[in-house]
């Protein structure tokens, strides 16, 4: 009897967190609730009232942080989804967030020095790959933008290097074409010293007089017929 009279007087002062507790669940402020039931089951893991438990509801609230947090993530707020989770020490997911967090910021720095490299086609690659490690739309649409212009001067570097080939083999009429879909592409474009574009009229220029001289080359001669004396 005397334990009870002891305990009693405790066990009576959570009732106003068990109050406070129940009442942000009904608001949905699940933080709130969580931090109100955590006060009443650190003094009295069995406290129950009208049937209801308080390290019951304790769990319920605790459930719904995380689910809270999880789509704070999925937006892109990873600091106030990692302060939640430390808020009802989940270590699990503060150690996994943790640990995306580090491969993410190595992928970057990673795809940030091969396209500073000119390693176009695997920079563009890493990007994508980077795309798959942002949980909210802004982060993917960055790194998809960064894929894109990588992918992009990958081809026009390859058709660059073609169109020097066919310049240097004399291939006007390949280099024409060739320098016609850079500039399609990017009207600037300018890797040396002299614009594509003044290289494409040069090629233009050389492949009107390969085809005119090459027309000419191969005219049938004309045969002139003299009179019969």
């Amino acid at each position: 009897m005397a334990l009870d009279n002891c305990l009693k007087p405790l066990t009576c002062n959570q009732w106003p967190y068990f109050q406070i507790g129940v009442q942000a669940l009904e608001n949905q402020q699940w933080r709130t609730a969580y931090n109100a039931f955590t006060q009443v089951v650190v003094v009295d893991p069995y406290f129950r009232n009208n049937g209801r438990s308080a390290a019951g509801l304790l769990e319920m609230a605790r459930k719904e942080v995380v689910l809270q947090a999880d789509q704070q993530l999925r937006q892109g707020h990873v600091q106030q989804a990692m302060d939640a989770y430390r808020e009802i020490g989940h270590l699990g997911r503060i150690e996994n967030v943790a640990e995306f967090l580090r491969l993410r910021q190595h992928e970057e720095e990673s795809a940030g020095r091969l396209e500073a490299e000119g390693k176009w086609f695997e920079a563009a690659a890493k990007y994508k790959y980077l795309c798959t490690l942002y949980y909210d739309e802004n982060g993917r649409a960055r790194w998809q933008c960064a894929a894109d212009r990588c992918a992009e001067e990958g081809h026009l570097n390859a058709l660059y290097e073609q169109a020097m080939e066919a310049i240097s083999a004399q291939h006007w009429p390949d280099a024409e074409k060739l320098l016609a879909q850079i500039v399609a592409i990017r009207p600037t474009y300018q890797p040396e010293e002299e614009p594509v574009r003044k290289l494409l009229r040069t090629a233009r220029w050389r492949s009107l007089v390969s085809r005119l001289t090459q027309d000419t080359s191969t005219q049938p001669q004309q045969i002139h017929r003299g009179k019969l004396s």
